[in-house]
């Protein structure tokens, strides 16, 4: 009998099975820390959304663009004609940016979230010669209502009114109904009292 305890104690299967009981009983607290772990990533995560979204969050500046609206005619189906509003966009043929970026730490419970300000100084060259390659009449062009765009993803995170100065005069922007495929939304400017 002694000696069939002595196997015993010594097998190879009972030993790899104290080992699996073993690393059963120890997987439970690795278990118990990786849910602390999720939990705090979650508040983490939540914590920097929440700051983040009034704030402002991500910012993409997208121009400055000129649009200049023209009107074409276009003939209908009873053979008459009508007039459509069509707009040439055009981008500046020279263009600096300078940003003046300040980073910021605010805090949530026990997480530090950056936070970006920025000072934004845009100054562009749009060409002369504006409506090259492009076949309109100067009496349809309405530059009254020219604008210079600016895209912008999000607006709300402007703290003062954005302007635009040409020469001695500014033109302050606002939001626009223009839309443009890859574009984030635009605030726009009319300056055409400032181009004729």
């Amino acid at each position: 009998m002694r000696e069939m305890i002595a196997k015993s104690r010594h097998s190879a299967s009972a030993k790899v099975a104290l080992i699996g009981l073993m690393v059963l009983a120890l997987l439970i607290p690795v278990m118990m820390i990786k849910g602390v772990i999720w939990d705090r990533q979650a508040v983490s995560f939540t914590a920097k959304h929440e700051v983040q979204s009034a704030w402002g969050g991500e910012q993409l500046l997208a121009g400055p663009i000129l649009q200049i609206p023209y009107s074409v005619s276009v003939r209908t189906t009873d053979g008459g004609f009508r007039q459509e509003q069509c707009y040439a966009y055009i981008l500046p043929e020279s263009l600096e940016v300078i940003a003046d970026v300040r980073v910021e730490t605010l805090n949530r419970g026990i997480f530090d979230v950056p936070v970006y300000t920025g000072n934004l100084k845009v100054s562009g060259k749009f060409p002369k010669a504006l409506f090259d390659g492009i076949q309109v009449p100067a009496d349809r062009v309405d530059w009254a209502d020219t604008k210079i765009l600016l895209g912008v993803r999000n607006a709300r995170a402007i703290s003062s009114t954005p302007s635009i100065t040409m020469g001695d005069r500014s033109f302050p922007m606002s939001s626009v109904a223009t839309r443009m495929n890859g574009f984030p939304p635009f605030i726009g400017a009319t300056i055409g009292a400032a181009i004729r």
